[in-house]
């Protein structure tokens, strides 16, 4: 069927970095001590890991933009 086709996920490398950024996201707060940079540093680790896959998966579905 042409419409589960469309469905279908064709770039799985930026969802798998958008699922890993979650995961450090979500994660951090195991790190989060007082006087430690680890959960800090996580959360930004985080943030940049799945803005980067959340943009080359909007790059591959929006080619002209």
């Amino acid at each position: 069927m042409a419409h589960s086709e469309h469905n279908r996920i064709k770039n799985k490398g930026s969802f798998v970095l958008v699922l890993f950024g979650a995961f450090l996201f979500i994660s951090a707060v195991l790190f989060l001590e007082p006087g430690s940079d680890i959960g800090k540093v996580a959360i930004i680790l985080g943030f940049v890991i799945g803005g980067i896959g959340f943009f080359l998966g909007f790059k591959k579905r929006n080619p002209s933009q």
